[in-house]
């Protein structure tokens, strides 16, 4: 896992994540990636969902930003559309490693499939 992780850094796969507490995913961390990217890391630690979402808004197709604003969408109930980004990811190619803020990393995937399950079960 560690070497794997290693991988993912250098090659600049990470970018902002989440937990999640018992009500829903909160946004919890920010990695740059090669770009130095944030993905709203900083707007979604304060809660200023607006300008999260614009910030990610204009990321395009990239798979960081996706599992962010699917974040921000559950943030600002917003659960449809949440769900099919979560779902998008899910069904999606991509599957690359993120960090979470406790410093563990976890594939994409694993991330939206959790924060799924948190949506259903509120």
């Amino acid at each position: 896992m560690e070497k794997q992780l290693k991988k993912a850094m250098a090659i600049g796969s990470f970018a902002v994540l989440f937990g999640a507490s018992s009500a829903m995913a909160q946004p919890v961390a920010a990695m740059p990636n090669e770009e130095g990217k944030t993905f709203a890391a900083e707007a979604m630690k304060s809660g200023d969902w607006s300008s999260a979402e614009e910030d990610l808004m204009g990321n395009g197709e990239s798979v960081f930003a996706k599992l962010n604003l699917a974040s921000v969408y559950a943030q600002t109930g917003r659960t449809d559309k949440a769900v099919a980004l979560y779902q998008e990811i899910i069904n999606g190619d991509e599957n690359p490693y993120a960090v979470l803020l406790n410093g563990k990393p976890r594939r994409v995937k694993n991330i939206a499939k959790f924060a799924l399950a948190q949506l259903s079960t509120n």
